[in-house]
């Protein structure tokens, strides 16, 4: 980790303008984890930088929304955009923002402040292994299209508002090892049986919850668990 500092310009033209055609060929910017500032993004983000696969701007103070350009990095592997100060647009995640970036495997989204529910269109992510909408303002139920993520691995829905249950589905995702629903308050009913299909599985954090039932004995089946929280 850096401190760096800056400001963005206001000014569309100049605003990140040292992102210049000199740099067609990047593929990875990381800027997390600084103390950067700035109204937003130029829209045109993506004309000289369309060959990155990583983009990380998490944990900075950026402020504005995030760029329509954004979704025209089709070759993005990783976007983190966690704590960056970043919004999106009416405070809703866009369903093309999904349909558009199908080659990603990190979506980092926490503390985005995202409104609505998740879309289904989060399925068309067949290569995400990395998923986290920690603390936002997200309602209604987990898309039972979560089960197309095969190679899902680490999935966060913490701190949001989530309701209903969790789909029989999540038992598709043989590789995941990472699970975070806590302090969701009005999330129900009761933990799959399918959930000991995950052999991988060892982080299950449901604290704060309305879960009810008995745990499933499945859970039982999971040799690797180590951390187990139902507060």
């Amino acid at each position: 980790r850096n401190l760096l500092t800056g400001e963005t310009a206001t000014g569309e033209r100049y605003s990140f303008g040292y992102f210049g055609s000199s740099w067609s060929q990047l593929t990875s910017l990381r800027l997390g984890k600084n103390f950067f500032r700035g109204l937003y993004l130029p829209k045109q983000i993506a004309l000289n930088l369309g060959s990155l696969e990583v983009l990380d701007l998490s944990n900075n103070f950026f402020s504005g929304t995030v760029p329509d350009g954004l979704l025209d990095l089709t070759n993005l592997k990783a976007l983190r955009l966690g704590s960056s100060g970043l919004k999106f647009k009416n405070d809703e995640l866009p369903i093309n923002f999904l349909s558009q970036l199908q080659f990603l495997q990190e979506l980092d989204l926490q503390m985005c402040g995202i409104h609505g529910t998740i879309p289904t269109e989060l399925g068309l992510l067949s290569q995400l292994s990395h998923l986290d909408f920690g603390s936002n303002s997200l309602i209604g139920s987990l898309p039972t299209e979560i089960g197309f993520l095969s190679r899902l691995s680490s999935v966060d829905f913490w701190y949001n508002d989530l309701t209903g249950s969790i789909p029989t589905e999540i038992g598709m995702l043989s590789r995941l090892s990472h699970v975070d629903f806590g302090y969701n308050y009005v999330l129900k009913g009761s933990l799959p049986t399918e959930i000991g299909l995950l052999s991988q599985l060892s982080h299950i954090d449901f604290r704060s919850n309305s879960l009810t039932a008995s745990l499933p004995t499945e859970i039982g089946l999971l040799s690797r668990l180590s951390h187990l929280d139902f507060g």
